[in-house]
């Protein structure tokens, strides 16, 4: 998956399913997370934050 389809998924969850993957991910220890994982992380991480400042 690309990272624009991954921001696109990201921008579509509802609120509840955008935090329980955030979750899922900060159980993780990120450096030992693989690329593409920690790149969703990042993504997930920034939607939250966009939508807690609107």
């Amino acid at each position: 998956m690309t990272k624009a389809e991954k921001i696109e998924i990201a921008k579509t969850m509802e609120n509840e399913k955008l935090l329980e993957c955030f979750l899922r991910y900060t159980e993780q220890k990120f450096y030992e997370m693989e690329e593409s994982k920690r790149e969703t992380y990042a993504i997930v991480k920034e939607e939250i934050l966009n939508r807690m400042s609107k």
